[in-house]
């Protein structure tokens, strides 16, 4: 009993002071929250703001550079599929053009057309058929696994990648291929067949020449030699081919243009957006807005501090600009400053395409390209748009240059006549001096503890972001470059190869008559270097032109893209494709010493 007395005092005790404990923790927290109930009705007014994940700057910039992706995927491949054509094409052309002989024979021993169709049918579908397999295993897997990497430098925390097919695709461009190369095979057997199988067993016979345009110009044909009479007779006799490899070439240095000029389009937003067209580096974000009045002393501070004394304060509202049946929604910026006589030193407002210096006035707003663009608004029209679920609008009196966001410019005359009250400032836009990270730090912290200034941010930070979405479009222009090269490489090599067998005795000839190794060589190619030299000229300007296309396709709705493409990646693309070309003259060669003048030279007969 006694035993059990102890007990139960010594369990009272700690259950006594847990109830002390237990009652000051709750004194302790009730403070807490009479302090914090204190501050909340030191407000005048609150405001809550609800952020989805669509909100997180991280998570929207992925979903935007997956856009991006998704909208070059969209639009490449067509051009690509349009290059399988033309080389299947050529290439089952030339089969039946060499197994005519076989073919007769076939007609003459009572197999029908459909059956002898059915042969070339089957083997155009099975190259169809290993092509697919090995495009979808490098489509799948590798070029995912190098543009995901592209993109792990630039957002670390991505986990690994998780491979999924989307069957429909793949299916989609099985068809595709399937339908390219099999309805290509069946057109080049159509006109083979319908000749009479006598005529089918004998050789065809060459073309005639015949004389073309530059011989009727006396004044130039007689100064060119032989070779190059004969050269330009032959680019005019063989005219499958001439399209053939010009369309390709073009083809082929379209598509290093595009993707050339697509990264140009890219890579000038960060320069041309935060450097030359906004000419502030720092933004503060006041904790509430403020009226001209309240605004003084920080103003004050602000001048008075060596770092931030070129500053301008601005109201920044979130706006809605819409159509007239509201289809159409932006969401925009509008940014009134208090003073619009030194406005261009902190934002340069000027036309694109005049380059006409826009100063703001009273007679209205000045609104950026892509609004006009995408509301068709122009200079004397009104801009409709949203604040808090009003509906406003006002006068454009211009267009401004811009390529980040989209913005509504109003000075503070016209703002009190749309909303009916004075401007009260949220934000402030300075130019502090060039310094290093140690010192800017230094300047945040100091104006961040002040308790009206509630956040800071430098242009750097938005600068960077830019350059690393740039690094990580340029692993995508390097996969288009490299696959545009290589179809450049397959259909010359395709095109010189049918070009070197068509004329096999034409070259033993010429070996006979006594032209060496170099002169035959430069006498075959002569050619296909004119002929590349004209699909690249073709090429730049049909380049330039799917450049347009494809920038507008996959250009964003917060964005716009550069306009235009720079003499470097003209220069760059024809680069590449002359590499291709001459890579494939030099293999090429090797086939042009191994012809036997003897053999080549026998009777076909």
């Amino acid at each position: 009993m006694e035993q059990a007395r102890i007990d139960l005092e010594e369990g009272q005790k700690e259950y006594d002071k847990a109830v002390e404990e237990t009652n000051q923790t709750l004194a302790d927290a009730k403070a807490q929250i009479d302090d914090a109930q204190e501050q909340l009705d030191s407000f005048d007014e609150l405001k809550w703001y609800v952020f989805s994940r669509d909100d997180n700057p991280g998570y929207g910039d992925y979903e935007s550079d997956t856009q991006r992706v998704d909208a070059v995927a969209s639009v490449f491949p067509v051009f690509f599929i349009a290059v399988v054509i033309l080389v299947t094409l050529t290439t089952m052309t030339r089969m039946v053009e060499d197994q005519r002989i076989q073919i007769g024979t076939l007609k003459a021993l009572g197999y029908s057309s459909k059956a002898i169709t059915g042969k070339y049918f089957i083997y155009s579908f099975l190259a169809g058929i290993i092509g697919c397999a090995v495009g979808l295993v490098v489509g799948i897997f590798l070029f995912p696994s190098l543009i995901y990497m592209a993109y792990g430098a630039m957002y670390p925390a991505l986990p690994n990648l998780i491979y999924s097919v989307p069957w429909l695709y793949p299916f989609l461009a099985i068809i595709a291929a399937i339908l390219c190369t099999s309805f290509v095979s069946i057109l080049a057997c159509y006109n083979p067949l319908r000749v009479q199988p006598a005529i089918l067993m004998r050789p065809k016979a060459p073309k005639p020449g015949k004389r073309i345009l530059l011989e009727r110009v006396s004044f130039i044909w007689k100064h060119l030699s032989f070779t190059s009479k004969v050269t330009a007779r032959n680019l005019f006799r063989y005219k499958i081919r001439f399209l053939m490899t010009i369309l390709g070439v073009a083809g082929c240095t379209a598509l290093i243009i595009a993707a050339l000029g697509l990264n140009d389009s890219v890579s000038v937003i960060g320069q041309k957006q935060f450097v030359d067209i906004t000419r502030y580096n720092t933004t503060l974000v006041f904790n509430k807005e403020k009226s001209a009045a309240e605004a003084d002393t920080m103003k004050s501070y602000l001048n008075e501090n060596e770092y931030t004394k070129q500053n301008i304060f601005v109201s920044m509202q979130s706006a809605v600009t819409h159509n007239a049946d509201d289809s159409v929604t932006m969401d925009t910026y509008l940014v009134v400053p208090e003073s619009t006589e030194d406005f261009s030193s902190y934002i340069e407002l000027k036309n694109r395409v005049s380059k006409e210096e826009l100063q703001m006035s009273n007679d209205g707003v000045i609104i950026t390209e892509k609004i006009s663009m995408k509301l068709g608004l122009n200079v004397g029209d009104y801009v409709t748009f949203r604040v808090d679920d009003q509906e406003y609008q006002a006068p454009i009196t211009g267009i401004t240059e811009n390529y980040a966001y989209h913005y509504i410019y109003m000075p503070p005359a016209v703002y009190e006549q749309v909303f009916g009250e004075p401007v009260t400032y949220t934000n402030a836009f300075a130019i502090v001096p060039d310094l290093d990270d140690t010192v800017k730090s230094e300047i945040a912290d100091d104006l961040l503890e002040r308790d009206d200034i509630m956040a800071l941010s430098y242009n750097d930070t938005i600068i960077d972001q830019f350059n690393n979405t740039i690094s990580s479009m340029q692993a995508i222009v390097v996969v288009i470059v490299l696959t545009a090269g290589a179809l450049a490489f397959v259909v010359l090599y395709n095109l010189t190869n049918i070009n070197i067998e068509e004329r096999v005795r034409e070259i033993a000839t010429i070996k006979v008559l006594g032209f060496n190794m170099k002169e035959t060589i430069s006498y075959v190619f002569r050619e296909n270097i004119i002929l590349t030299l004209l699909g690249i000229a073709i090429g730049l300007g049909l380049g330039t032109i799917m450049t347009d296309f494809v920038v507008n396709i996959i250009e964003l709705d917060l964005v716009m893209f550069g306009r235009g493409v720079s003499w470097i990646s003209y220069v760059g693309s024809v680069l590449i494709t002359l590499v291709f070309a001459i890579l494939v003259m030099v293999v090429m060669s090797f086939k042009v010493r191994k012809i036997d003048m003897i053999e080549s030279l026998k009777s076909n007969e």
